[in-house]
């Protein structure tokens, strides 16, 4: 994935059938823990905790 702000992501995805239904699917992603991609996504984490607290703090 290439993010406008954190640049190029490489995700490990895992696919899971879900037994309820039919064509159902559960998709978890994640990073290598330490990789420049964990590094990049806890910054934008960062950002999006900071943005969201002043969002909470005008209302």
């Amino acid at each position: 994935m290439n993010h406008p702000l954190a640049g190029q992501l490489t995700f490990n995805y895992e696919t899971m059938e879900l037994a309820a239904d039919e064509g159902l699917y559960l998709i978890v992603c994640g990073v290598a823990p330490g990789s420049r991609d964990a590094e990049a996504l806890n910054l934008l984490a960062s950002w999006s905790a900071s943005a969201s607290a002043r969002t909470t703090s005008k209302n």
